[in-house]
Order: C-alpha cells, then structure tokens, then sequence
C-alpha cells in the first residue's frame, strides 16, 4: 500500500470523531448537561404554575464544601516529589522536583489550574488539561547614549546574539558619540498549561484509564481568530479559504455551563482579521508512512484543510476523575451520586413551601349568590368582602392539615443520608456550637477526621492519577524543549537548574491523601519531636547540628514558612564562619578519649610488673641451684641463657647495666 493521502486521513479522523465518547449522540453528552443544571439549580421540567418551583442546590453545596479542603492540601504542600534513584541523587532529584512545581505555580497559573481542574473532575465525571511547549517572541525597547565606535559595534553584536535587533532611531554628536534606540526581538520558549472544559474533549469508546492511553482524544478548538493563524505562521491566503470543522457537542456544553448566556451572544462586525472559526486538535495512532506499525501523530484540522500533521512523542493531556470506575476511562461524578437525593429534597422543600403558603392563605368555599366574588377575589391583609347573608355560612375556609413538621423531619433523614453518602455535612462545614455543648474535643475531632476520610481519598486519587502524571509528563517536557539554565530558590538558597542534565524519572511519592495525618497532627508531632530530641540532646553526640536544623526546617514547612532565613544550614560556609575559633571538643569524646589513654597506661605499668617479677622468680632458681650443687653455672659453661641471666642478677647487685640490654651508640662492651 502507499502512503495514506490527506483525503484518507481525513477520513480515518471524521470516522473516530463520530464514534468517539463525548460525541452528540453519547450519553455522557447530556449527562455533563444535567449535572450543571443540578449544580445551577435550574428548573427540572416538573413545574407546576402557581405552586412552588424551588430547586434545591445539595450537588452545588457538596462540590463548594468539598473544593475548600482539597485546594489547601494542594496549594499549600508538597503533594509529589521525584524519588532519588541513589544516595547521591538526592539533591537533584529535589531540584526537579521543586523546579517542575515552580513551572506549575509560578510560571502558569497554578492555584486556578489545579481549582478547575478538580472542580470539572467532581462535576463532569472527568478533568483535563492540556500542556504543550510554546516559543514565544517579546519586544524590548532600549536605549544607548555616549557610545563610541566600537562601543557601539559591541553592543550590537552582544544584542544580535539575544535575538533579532533593529535600529529605529540615531544621532551622533560633534565629538563623534553615538546615541541609538533599539528594538529587540527575543525568542524564548517556555511550558504552557491550560485546563480544558470536558465537553470539548472527545475520547475513543475503548479507553481505559487516563487519556494517555487512548487511541484517538480530540478537542474541539473554538474561537480561534484568523489572526491568530496568521500569527502562527500560516499563510494569509490559505487562512482566508479556511471554514470551521463541523461542530459536535462542544457548543451544546458551552450553553449548559453558561450562567448568563455568554455563548449566545455573536458579533459579526465585518472584521476579517477577528473572524472566529472552531479546529480540530487530535492525537491518534496512523500508519501514514505504511511500514505497519501504527505512530502516534498529533493533527490540527479545519473543516476543508490539514493545518499539521506531525509525529508526537506523547499524548499531551492529562485526566482524572473523583470515583473511577475500573477499567474505564469515565468515572463517577458528585451527581451521578446524589441526584436522586437532590431530586428527593427538592420535591419535599416544594411541597413543604406549598403547605406552609395553604395555611398562611387557606382556600374558601363560598356562595357565589350572597358573596361579592370580586372583592373576595381580592386578597390583600385588611380587605373587605361584600356579602348579602350571615359571614359564616356563605364563606367557609377549606381545612389545611399543618405538615411542615413531619416535613421537615423527612427531610433530615434525607440530609442524613445524603451525609452519608458524600461525608459533606455539619461536621466538614465547621464547628457546630450544639456539637460542641455536647461532645467533647476528641470526640468531635474523631467525628471530622472520619468525615473528611472521603475527601481524602478524592485527594490521593487527584495525587495518584492526575497530578503525579503531569509532574512527569512536565519532566519529560522540559527535557525534551528547555535548553537553558534557570535559577530557583530553594529553600533559603538560590540553585541553577538545567533541564538537559536531568534523568528519566519513573518513580514518585505521593504525600497526600489516606495515611497521612493532617495538619494538626503532624504540628503537634513535630512538637512532641522537639521536646524529644531536648531530652536526648542530655546524652554527649547523640544530637548534632545537622538534626536540629532538620527539625526546624520541617516545622518551617509545615507552617508554610519555608522560605523564610530563621536557621542556618550546619553544612553552610556561613555557620563555619560563625563557629570558627569557637568551637569545642565534644565532652563526651573527650572523655572517652581519657578513659582509652588511662586504661593503656594500666596494662602498660601490669606488663612491667609482671614481668620483674618473673625475673626475680628466674634469679631466685639460678642462685639456688648453684648453692646446692656448689658450682658457679654460667662459668661451667651450663648455657648463655642461664650465663646471661646470672650476669643480670650480678650487674643488678651492683647497680650497673644489664648485659642483655643493647650498649649505646659509641660505647664498648
């Protein structure tokens, strides 16, 4: 077979475009759309006119109560680091840690990345963003005054090498001094992240889990200006013959989440440059150069033209869902599980409002032959109504059974279940005063911990499959693109980071979510930690400097003072500054130091007793023996030992040198 044409291309997409999830046709489409007019609280299509048409607002509550909790976990720790692959990878793989966190909260809007992200994932079953490498051009105006010749000529030639230079303005003055304004245009890449609103995605049926592993993802690119092509580098005559790709659901989503009808509103103000046309953006697999194997290519498509059609190393989104469902890509919402209950408490506020309005303005039956209806007809407080016979007979008021009581205890059984269910209740909202009458702190602290067990499962789920994920799609993106070094605060110290000299990462640590304990309790246990290590710190060497700084540098974190200068790092040029002349021995080591030397010099001075007291046992056996036998040994020629040591005891009987004892230097024997 050839290579597949454009035409066949084209139509391999347009055939995964119509089967895809998230098409007209799929019920994920209008279930995305019930859930945001649950969480608005529009009406539900049951409306009775002049009855009550209140529609309660549980799945707004859960999902507002629910984000608080979750975007502190998430702004205000580390959720991911990078594990080291050895010991000496430590402080690297820290650095990239900290740098791809820097990339997220610092260069993109992070805190609203990460609220979005999380709020599409329990309202619309599944959250995205999209991340992607852009080169950029910025303009820099400056200006040069009192500049020689070769002043000038090196100034432009170190500018020429930061990007394109243009000089739009100079002058020079009698004494030949150059003054220039300049223009420079700067290329400079960075990382872009952007959420997407899930009814512009469209995914194939098959996928299971994250979106990475889909075989065709789409997103519907709406509001895209001609200009904004032509910017890009497109043609102008090709931009003019372009028509937006046929739209799907996306239109029908954008009208759903709409709170005041801003995607109704369309202006067609005759300016060409402003046009707004809708493309096509997809990942899929194709074997476009027919050798078999299926790539992975990225297209931008417009309704009658292929814009790009290039190879991709990756599938440049990321997803998560708040309940997955196993091998599924789409998982629950918060309204997949509580709009019955909604629907429930909905329909018992109405009839509890409708009760309540009967009893304040009861119906009457009257007799239409003495009652004036039209005044009766008028109901406002102090009104008169004309009659012609007695009041009590020709108007009587139809009895109205009270039943908001036993109303409303229905609808705390409701409340209670839908606590139940989404562990959104009294105790995640806050301190109760009522509660707190009655429990005690432990208790009512148990009763939080045990509410909030399913937010953070949210949280480890969010951790686990969507924001591990992008931190490693993020490492891969700034080692395939970042050619440069940039500088980030560490901690208390200012470190460079290079992108090219990073490794690939596969393993991460998630910090958040079940077993962990919040941030109370780690608070209180690192206060319990400090008192402990005072106590130790009694016993010489077993507390050092550097555990100390460690411990206050985790409470700094935990308090979100982490890059605040409190404590000096031990291992730092400034601390051995401080401490230089002033340091001491440690008293411990000293003293075991003393008690070693000590005990040598007791088993130095025991080896010299012992072993003068064997001599005098040796001479005490020669001289015996000679008095007994009567002969002098040494001279009989009984041995040298024997000779040597009677020649030792005589030398020691008149006080001169022992001859077994080398002579000195320069002395005769």
């Amino acid at each position: 077979m050839a290579r597949l044409t454009d035409d066949e291309v084209r139509s391999v997409v347009e055939a995964r475009v119509r089967s895809a999830l998230g098409s007209t046709e799929a019920d994920v489409v209008s279930d995305r759309e019930s859930a945001l007019d649950a969480y608005y609280g529009r009406p539900m299509g049951n409306e009775i006119d002049g009855r009550a048409q209140v529609v309660t607002r549980d799945l707004m509550d859960v999902i507002e109560w629910r984000m608080p909790s979750l975007m502190r976990i998430f702004a205000s720790s580390n959720a991911v680091q990078f594990d080291p692959v050895g010991p000496e990878d430590t402080d690297l793989a820290k650095q990239e840690t900290e740098y791809v966190r820097h990339v997220l909260w610092k260069k993109n809007p992070g805190f609203m990345l990460i609220y979005e992200w999380l709020k599409d994932g329990l309202q619309q079953k599944v959250g995205y963003v999209k991340y992607w490498w852009q080169e950029e051009e910025k303009l820099v105006y400056d200006e040069y005054t009192g500049l020689s010749e070769d002043q000038l000529l090196l100034t432009l030639q170190e500018l020429s090498s930061q990007g394109d230079v243009d000089v739009i303005g100079s002058e020079q003055d009698d004494q030949g001094l150059w003054s220039v304004k300049l223009r420079l245009k700067k290329k400079y890449g960075c990382v872009k992240i952007e959420g997407s609103p899930p009814e512009e995605i469209i995914i194939d049926a098959g996928c299971r889990g994250s979106v990475k592993n889909a075989r065709f993802v789409g997103h519907w690119r709406n509001n895209v200006k001609r200009s904004d092509l032509i910017e890009m580098g497109y043609d102008r005559d090709r931009v003019e013959k372009l028509v937006s790709y046929s739209l799907s659901s996306a239109q029908q989503g954008q009208l759903a989440r709409d709170t005041v009808s801003e995607s109704q509103v369309t202006i067609d103000d005759g300016d060409w440059a402003s046009e707004e046309l809708t493309l096509l953006e997809c990942y899929t697999y194709l074997d476009e150069d027919d050798d078999g194997i299926a790539e992975l290519r990225r297209l931008l498509l417009a309704g009658n033209d292929t814009l790009e059609d290039e190879e991709a190393p990756e599938i440049q989104w990321e997803s998560w869902t708040p309940y997955p469902v196993p091998h599924r890509h789409i998982g629950l919402s918060e309204f997949d599980r509580m709009e019955d209950l909604q629907r429930i408490n909905t329909a018992l506020a109405r009839g509890v409002l409708d009760n309540v309005y009967f009893t304040m303005n009861q119906r009457v039956v009257y007799d239409k032959n003495t009652v004036d209806t039209q005044s009766l007809g008028i109901n406002r407080p102090g009104g008169h109504v004309a009659n012609d016979g007695p009041p009590g007979i020709s108007v009587v008021p139809m009895p109205v059974n009270a039943m908001a009581g036993q109303i409303l205890q229905v609808i705390s059984y409701f409340n209670d279940t839908l606590e139940k269910r989404t562990g959104i209740g009294r105790n995640a909202m806050g301190v109760d005063a009522d509660i707190l009458a009655q429990t005690t702190k432990g208790a009512y602290m148990d009763a939080k911990a045990s509410a909030n067990q399913m937010t953070e499962a949210i949280a480890r789920i969010f951790s686990e499959t969507g924001l591990a994920s992008l931190y490693s799609s993020l490492h891969r993106l700034l080692m395939r693109h970042q050619d440069f070094s940039a500088r980030i605060k560490l901690g208390a110290d200012w470190v460079e980071v290079n992108p090219t000299e990073w490794q690939e990462r596969a393993n991460l640590t998630v910090s958040v979510g079940l077993g962990n304990a919040s941030k109370d309790e780690i608070r209180q246990n690192l206060g319990l930690m400090a008192q402990a290590q005072e106590k130790a710190a009694q016993v010489p060497g077993l507390i050092q400097p550097k555990n100390v700084y460690s411990l206050f540098r985790r409470m700094q974190t935990e308090l979100g003072l982490e890059n605040e200068d409190f404590i000096t790092d031990p291992t730092s040029s400034e601390f051995d500054k401080a401490t230089e002349g002033d340091a001491q021995p440690d008293p411990y080591i000293a003293g075991e130091k003393l008690k070693a030397e000590s005990r040598m010099r007791e088993k130095q001075i025991d080896a010299q007793i012992k072993a003068a007291e064997l001599a005098q046992e040796r001479d005490l056996a020669i001289t015996k023996m000679e008095v007994e036998s009567g002969v002098d040994l040494a001279k009989a020629g009984i041995g040298a030992e024997v000779a040597l040591a009677r020649g030792a005891q005589q030398a020691r009987g008149r006080g001169g040198a022992d001859p077994r004892e080398p002579a000195p230097t320069g002395s005769v024997q």
